[in-house]
């Protein structure tokens, strides 16, 4: 049978599946580990949602941008089989997006590093003196959770075209 000529696109998650490493838990569990572990655990509780986890993990951490990018390069490796996959997607004509609840500015200098150029949907964080702030990405409502999720995103990103889903988010 012919391939399909239908366009494809393939969402990968970064953080624990590109990235090795959760790389927003890991960084917050390095700058600032108790806030990292009592607002990880209100997150297990259900107590509050994932963005308002993202915005108090973040919140005490002074670190330069260029610290944590320089942090996140020399202590994540990037999944193995990732390079088989991105070129899997390349010879198949498969557009590879990352898709993530993390943040690009931290992202894209990370993927740079280990010869990856890739898209990147995802939040960002600001960087100052007083700490991180979490910049959110506009993500409509799901019909199916009810919260403003990845996959609501995807669909929209996707717009008809065959989707392939890779990671846990």
């Amino acid at each position: 049978r012919p391939p399909s000529t239908q366009p494809k696109i393939a969402f990968i998650d970064f953080d624990g599946t590109l990235a090795y490493k959760d790389t927003v838990d890991w960084f917050c569990a390095h700058y600032a580990p108790a806030v990292f572990e009592e607002v990880d655990a209100a997150f297990a509780r259900g107590e509050i949602t994932l963005d308002e986890t993202l915005a108090r993990q973040v919140a005490p951490i002074t670190a330069t941008e260029d610290e944590v990018v320089a942090f996140l390069i020399d202590t994540v490796s990037v999944r193995p089989g990732v390079p088989e996959l991105l070129s899997f997607c390349d010879v198949h004509d498969i557009e590879a997006v990352i898709v993530s609840s993390g943040f690009d500015n931290l992202m894209h200098p990370y993927l740079q590093a280990h010869g990856y150029d890739l898209p990147i949907y995802a939040h960002s964080v600001a960087f100052g003196p007083e700490g991180m702030r979490v910049q959110l990405r506009g993500r409509a409502e799901c019909d199916l959770c009810g919260v403003a999720c990845k996959r609501a995103e995807v669909r929209d990103i996707a717009a008809g075209r065959s989707i392939a889903y890779v990671g846990d988010g």
